[in-house]
């Protein structure tokens, strides 16, 4: 009887092991079942290779002059840094590890000499020629105002100039150096910044105003800002949003957003985040992670939300991570979760990320915001190399399915084996 058993539980691991086999999303080939030959998969890409089609058809969607957030959405200089800033990440390095020698690592040199073509000694290949994108650029900058617009060149504003500057900083072409007269014409008197002229300060346009008058070494012009960036914060220890920032005191809205920013900007401007409690600020954006099983929804699980809107989008998790990362606080999350959550936020049907798993669209931002993170912690580029099946949403495989066939075969072989043991018995 011994033997039976031992006979049927081995059985049972070794179907499992080759049904785990013959489906493997990080393996290249699938069994066919006519010849009964592995045969490489034309269905089966790199994670990476997903995120690039998807950022492929984006720029050629807008006819090479920059990024949409969508495919046939309209082109903004936002979501131009953005897509350039994805795309050199990609082609560029992490961590100081070159990704054509990750590559080269993991698949062989002769894959290496086949993906990148080199562009002034870039690894971008030539499917990414950014010459309309630079003219796309110049079409937005106001000669007179020295400054960049949106909608046209005359809607200038602070938001657009950083965009337009960190663009250009991407494809290695420097930007006028007079905007920082510009941006010095936005300070308010409270000591921080607007996006446009006589707009109230905010943290977000202090922190890219600190950014490019930085940039240009001219933070001698930032006057006051970081008094103001101070006491942005909420010090009050009985308050539930003890340790974030808003940019407005008298009706304060509270987020990671602000929060990120005013970190981000307090350090560009001084070097150092003397005058703020770090600790405070870690513990509450720690607190925002979604983590509970019981109360919250399984696609928000291991993301980051908002206090006013607690679901978790990639844009919030960016902010988080990357204010976490400037104060070093990233060992008080849980990170295997939210990895697993950026990863499940990948769109297999064009390959960017969405805002979320339950969304239904790849957006360059997403995607901008997902490669941010694994930028931060480096090791999670590798998951990048491993391989999916490049199919309409939500099928499945059928070699899954097949799979899920044998397991329950299985199974059901081995608990009809027990009731007849027991009825002799």
């Amino acid at each position: 009887m011994k033997s039976k058993s031992i006979f049927i539980l081995g059985l049972f691991i070794g179907l499992l092991t080759f049904s785990t086999f013959i489906y493997n999303s990080n393996a290249q080939f699938i069994l066919n079942l006519e010849t009964f030959n592995f045969e490489e998969d034309p269905n089966i890409i790199t994670r990476r290779n997903l995120i690039l089609h998807f950022l492929t058809l984006n720029f050629y969607d807008a006819g090479m002059k920059g990024f949409s957030n969508g495919i046939g959405g309209d082109v903004e200089l936002k979501t131009t840094y953005e897509g350039i800033s994805a795309v050199t990440s990609l082609y560029g390095q992490y961590k100081g590890i070159s990704m054509p020698f990750v590559i080269w690592l993991l698949g062989g040199s002769t894959y290496v000499k086949s993906i990148y073509g080199q562009i002034a000694g870039s690894n971008i290949p030539i499917e990414f020629y950014f010459g309309k994108t630079v003219s796309f650029i110049g079409s937005k900058w106001n000669i007179t105002l020295k400054a960049y617009g949106e909608t046209s060149k005359y809607d200038v504003n602070l938001y657009s100039t950083y965009y337009a500057v960190r663009a250009l900083d991407f494809l290695g072409r420097s930007a006028d150096s007079s905007l920082v007269n510009f941006v010095d014409s936005l300070q308010n008197d409270d000591g921080g910044f607007g996006n446009t002229y006589n707009q109230t300060s905010s943290l977000r346009a202090t922190m890219y105003a600190i950014s490019l008058l930085r940039k240009f070494g001219r933070l001698d012009l930032i006057d006051n800002a970081s008094d103001w960036i101070i006491q942005t914060q909420n010090l009050e220890v009985s308050s539930e949003n003890y340790g974030a920032f808003s940019s407005n005191s008298s009706d304060p809205v509270y987020s990671i957003y602000s929060t990120y920013e005013a970190v981000s900007a307090l350090l560009a401007a001084n070097g150092s985040l003397v005058g703020i409690n770090k600790t405070a600020a870690v513990n509450w954006i720690a607190a925002r992670q979604n983590l509970n099983l019981k109360t919250g929804d399984l696609k928000d699980y291991g993301g980051f939300g908002n206090p006013d809107d607690i679901r978790s989008t990639m844009a919030s998790s960016c902010a988080a991570i990357k204010a976490l990362n400037l104060l070093g606080g990233l060992s008080k999350i849980k990170t295997f979760e939210l990895i697993i959550w950026i990863f499940s936020s990948q769109r297999l049907l064009y390959g960017g990320f969405g805002s979320s798993p339950a969304s239904p669209v790849s957006t360059v931002s997403s995607t901008y915001n997902a490669l941010e993170i694994l930028e931060i912690y480096g090791w999670p580029i590798l998951l990048l190399f491993t391989q999916v099946p490049w199919q309409l949403e939500p099928e499945l495989h059928w070699s899954l399915s097949l799979s899920i066939l044998l397991i329950v075969f299985t199974i059901s072989i081995v608990l009809l084996y027990s009731v007849i043991k027991r009825r002799r018995e």
